[in-house]
């Protein structure tokens, strides 16, 4: 049947029961999603730009084997249920996601989905056109790009050499310095590409002035890096996950003690097995001096007040992270 998203006679729909308005849909192309009834009739009328993006976006999360999203036309309604196992998201929303920042996070997400289609050492089937939107490819001319530029970079070997038209109609297979590349990914070795720095901290009212003008600045300004503090960030899988997931893409950790919680303890141990920087920092007085043994050893800001660890964050973060800005 039509794929309510790419518009291809790819997919297996059905109506979802309970009075719900939406259907379930499973593509080769896309992976599986929800929709719901009113985007399941606006979606035909969208640009073929928009759907390729949001194509890219249900493959790649499928190919992780992450939970299929019920897609809203526009902003999700305050008090919308997913069906079990799913999770509320807007067309627009999944839009502003996708965007690549650049051809460099291109081929690596490309080389990580490929990591997922097939074990170290075996063939990944012929890919056609129902695959090319794993490597975020919208057309033949892309996806010959980012394939040319993976066997180029030695990450990948095609069966049987190049040949004319092999590019389209032949196996791939990711060679040991491709897995490498993939392990070095996801340990955060490139996560420069994401721009991001996760914060663990003591989630009490009482940090949340050193957050607005402490953190926050101290990271951001000057230096092009958001700061993630996962409390704040919008999701719907399981924390633990949610945490693992983005201190793998961050570019650098900041670890403050303050409030002596053990989970900061936890992300900041992570970060360090991942080989991500690790900032640490603490509160002047009590909570200073209840700092754990084990990470006393490390060189912490201590700092008295917000604007007092935003400076001494700021400098801390010049003189020790290599920033691409």
């Amino acid at each position: 049947m039509k794929c309510f998203i790419c518009g291809l006679d790819s997919a297996e729909v059905s109506k979802v029961g309970g009075g719900v308005d939406a259907y379930w849909g499973e593509c080769a192309r896309c992976g599986k999603y929800y929709v719901t009834g009113s985007m399941s009739v606006i979606a035909e009328n969208k640009g073929k730009h928009e759907k390729f993006l949001v194509s890219a976006y249900l493959r790649e999360r499928d190919l992780n084997q992450l939970p299929p999203p019920m897609i809203f036309a526009g902003d999700v309604p305050e008090g919308a249920q997913a069906p079990t196992g799913s999770f509320d998201i807007g067309w627009d929303t999944i839009i502003s996601q996708e965007a690549l920042r650049s051809v460099s996070e291109q081929i690596d997400r490309t080389l990580c989905n490929l990591s997922k289609m097939a074990s170290p050492g075996k063939w990944i089937p012929v890919l056609g056109e129902l695959d090319w939107v794993v490597a975020h490819a919208e057309d033949e001319d892309s996806w010959e790009f980012i394939i040319k530029q993976l066997l180029d970079d030695k990450y990948v070997e095609i069966r049987g050499g190049i040949s004319p038209g092999a590019l389209l109609d032949n196996a791939l297979r990711i060679t040991p310095k491709g897995w490498n590349r993939v392990a070095d990914i996801e340990r955060g070795a490139a996560a420069l590409l994401y721009k991001q720095a996760f914060v663990a901290m003591w989630f009490n009212d009482s940090m949340n002035a050193a957050w607005e003008t402490g953190f926050k600045p101290g990271i951001e300004e000057g230096t092009g890096i958001k700061s993630l503090r996962v409390d704040l960030k919008e999701h719907n899988d399981k924390i633990c996950d949610v945490i693992i997931s983005e201190i793998k893409k961050s570019s650098f950790l900041v670890a403050d003690f303050t409030g002596d919680r053990g989970g900061v303890y936890f992300e900041a141990g992570f970060a360090k097995g991942l080989g991500i920087p690790v900032i640490f920092t603490c509160q002047k007085g009590d909570w200073e001096k209840k700092l754990h043994f084990d990470t006393r050893q490390y060189n912490h800001i201590i700092w008295d007040n917000p604007e007092d660890l935003k400076i001494k964050l700021k400098n801390r973060i010049s003189a020790t992270i290599p920033l691409e800005t």
